[in-house]
This record gives C-alpha cells, sequence and structure tokens, in this order.
C-alpha cells in the first residue's frame, strides 16, 4: 500500500510540473512578452516613411503597444505652423470706435448763403458698404437736418467753424463704432461784389473783349436785368466793371431762362491773363469757368473750364446734365472755385466737381471777372430746340465772396 501511495505522488509531481512548464510557455508568446520585438519590427517595416517624414519636419512614430506614453528624442525635426492671413484678407485691429468708415460721398464747401447736402457712405473695417438699417447715424450739431444717409448742413453752420460730427453705431454690437468730422472752406463775411439790380450802379458795361456786337446794355427795371433777343442777333453779353476781378470764392447768380427757344443763358468768369500756364506757350494764360450755359429749349445745363487760350493747345473740360427745369421759376447757379477745385451748383446742390490741373483747375490766382450773356445759336453743342423769339434772360442778383485762405 506504502508503495502505491509513494508511485501516486510522484506521478502528481510530475504532472504538476509538466502543466507549469506550458503554462509558462503560453506567457512567454503573450503580446506582454514580445513587446520589444514588436516595437522593433514596426520600426523596421515603416523604417522608409520614417525618413520621408524626418525630412520635411514631420515626426512620425508607431502607437506603442502598452501604456507607456512615447516622447521624441532630441534629434527629432519639430515642424512649426504658423497662422497667416490669406492674401486680401484684411484683419480687425481690434479698435472698436474704428470698426466703421464714414464719410461723405463728395466732400465739397457748399454754396455761400445756401444749405449744403452731403451724401453719407458707411463701410466696415474690410470696405465693405454697410446698410443703414445695420447702423444708427447720429451728428453733433442739432441744427443739421438728417434725412436717411443725406445731411443738410446750413451755411449758418459751415460759416464760422463750427463743429459737425457723425458717427455711426452698429444695432446689435454697440462697441463698434465709426466717426468723421466736417471740415469747411470759410469765406469772407460780406460780399467781395453784390446787385440785387434795384437800380442801376453802372457796374456793368459791354463785353467788348471777347467780342463787341453793338446790341447796347440790357435793361434793368423792376428788380431785375433783362437781356432779350428779339430777332437772330449773337448775343447781348455784359460783363462786370472792367476795375473787378477776383481769383477763388463763391460765385452765385439767380436767374430765369427761357423755355423752348435757342436763346443759351450763360453766367461765367473770364480772364485774358493770369489762369493756367500753357506750357507749350508760357505767355498765354488765358482761362474761362463757365458757371452755367443754358440751352433752355432742351433743359440741359452746361458746366465748362476752357484753359490754355483758344488756340492749337486749347483744352476743355465740359459736363452737362438734364434738371427738372421750368420757364417760369428763377435758378441759382454757382462756382466755388478754390486752389486746385471747382465745383457747380445749382440751388446748393452739387452737380459737378473739377480737381488738379488736368481737369483745368489749377491753382494761380489770376483774378476773373465775371460775365452774364444772353445768345441765339441755332446748334448749340448738338442741342438744336425749338425756335421762339423773342427770348429774355432775367437776372435778379449776383454775389460774389471772396475765400479766406490760411
Amino acid at each position: 500500500m506504502k508503495r502505491v501511495l509513494t508511485v501516486f505522488l510522484i506521478l502528481s509531481m510530475i504532472f504538476c510540473c509538466s502543466c507549469g512548464e506550458k503554462a509558462q510557455k503560453r506567457k512567454g508568446n503573450s503580446p506582454a512578452a514580445s513587446n520589444d520585438q514588436t516595437i522593433s519590427s514596426d520600426e523596421n517595416d515603416n523604417s522608409d516613411s520614417q525618413t520621408d517624414a524626418q525630412e520635411d519636419g514631420t515626426v512620425s512614430q508607431a502607437p506603442s503597444r502598452d501604456s507607456t506614453v512615447y516622447t521624441p528624442s532630441s534629434s527629432a525635426k519639430s515642424k512649426v505652423v504658423k497662422s497667416r492671413i490669406p492674401d486680401g484678407v484684411t484683419q480687425f485691429s481690434g479698435d472698436y470706435n474704428n470698426y466703421f468708415t464714414v464719410r461723405p460721398k463728395e466732400e465739397h464747401p457748399g454754396v455761400v448763403n445756401f444749405d449744403a447736402y452731403y451724401e453719407m457712405q458707411i463701410s466696415d473695417y474690410t470696405g465693405k458698404a454697410v446698410s443703414l438699417k445695420d447702423v444708427t447715424l447720429k451728428v453733433s450739431n442739432p441744427k443739421v437736418t438728417v434725412i436717411g444717409s443725406t445731411l443738410i448742413v446750413p451755411y449758418a453752420v459751415r460759416k464760422g467753424y463750427d463743429r459737425v460730427e457723425v458717427t455711426v453705431q452698429d444695432k446689435k454690437d454697440a462697441k463698434k463704432k465709426g466717426k468723421y468730422r466736417f471740415d469747411f472752406l470759410q469765406f469772407t463775411d460780406k460780399a467781395t461784389f453784390a446787385d440785387d439790380f434795384s437800380e442801376d450802379t453802372g457796374n456793368w458795361i459791354q463785353d467788348t473783349e471777347g467780342g463787341n456786337y453793338d446790341l447796347g446794355l440790357p435793361v434793368i427795371k423792376d428788380g431785375f436785368m433783362e437781356m432779350t433777343i428779339a430777332g437772330k442777333e449773337m448775343n447781348n453779353g455784359i460783363r462786370s466793371a472792367i476795375n473787378y476781378k477776383q481769383a477763388y470764392g463763391s460765385f452765385s447768380a439767380n436767374m430765369k431762362l427761357p423755355a423752348n427757344s435757342n436763346v443759351v443763358g450763360s453766367f461765367w468768369l473770364f480772364t485774358s491773363s493770369g489762369y493756367i500756364p500753357n506750357p507749350e506757350a508760357p505767355g498765354s494764360t488765358v482761362g474761362e469757368i463757365d458757371i452755367v450755359e443754358f440751352a433752355t429749349g432742351s433743359s440741359t445745363a452746361m458746366f465748362t473750364v476752357h484753359w490754355f487760350d483758344y488756340g492749337a493747345f486749347h483744352k476743355e473740360n465740359n459736363t452737362s446734365t438734364q434738371f427738372a427745369y421750368n420757364g417760369s421759376k428763377f435758378y441759382t447757379f454757382s462756382v466755388v472755385w478754390a486752389p486746385g477745385k471747382i465745383f457747380w451748383y445749382i440751388d446748393g446742390k452739387l452737380y459737378k466737381t473739377a480737381t488738379g490741373l488736368d481737369e483745368g483747375a489749377g491753382s494761380g490766382r489770376g483774378g476773373m471777372y465775371p460775365i452774364l450773356q444772353a445768345g441765339y445759336y441755332t446748334d448749340y453743342r448738338g442741342f438744336n430746340p425749338v425756335d421762339t423769339l423773342p427770348a429774355t434772360v432775367y437776372v435778379d442778383w449776383v454775389e460774389i465772396y471772396g475765400l479766406v485762405l490760411d
């Protein structure tokens, strides 16, 4: 019996050792046991891609098969990607007080004693137009009228350096703002030349420099100057007193022009010397600013500058416009002439601007004298209205103010 028990114990011990060896072999074949070998194999398999990646500066590493966090070696290159604003894209600077830009569509001085009209344009920091419905527009001066995006600024406000500041504010984000401040030209307090034609003051003489047509002086009666074309004479032109000339300022005449006629009513400035020197003939400095030439039958007003004399080098800048003309009403035609700029107006509203020498707006200080004229033309600049005579051009008043230069 003891011998049998001894044999059983020996067999049991042999069986247990065998099981332990098998378990150890299974344990040795597990992923954890072969971790080093697996990483080495992955690194070898990916050696080409690893090299390519390092050439362009990007580190590529096979994922670890245990919980160890991978740390690149000190020799590995690191690629830094910097953010860049695409071409043509404006980045917001963070200045909310200048988020919007607001300014007049046309900056101009306005006419003495007339309201000035300014259509304001609003854009965001990228230059994109902003609708008025998305912002609030305010003006610092209570005397300025705001109608939509248009400001109406009285002359009393523009005179004397009154501040007019315009601000815009986003309706959804009150931090977003923009501002514009007007800086108006200043004119003399008193007119440098004026005539209301209440009587014949002797201010006007026949225009003989431009050609003497021996038509006599226009009639002054009932508070008007009347220039009548009864037959098909060339013109009935006059000018101011020979001793009056002025460079720069606000020049206005209030006129009624006949309807349906070949008569052209005009108000203009002229000088035989002192305007823009002709580079081909420096001794010639003739200049002319046509404040208005009105072809009455076509309701067309023309605004023109002539310079470099009237010969081979003559230059002209002409613009014509039609408006709701009524032959029974008076209209005020004006020019504001400043160094390098000329502005044309009808009843205080801007119609044309000339800027710089190329457009005939020089900086010469040669004075010009005003001319009032009625002329008959069978074909005036392509306009050929109904031939109705006699026709009369009426002038109610003329006012000229000087420009105050700093």
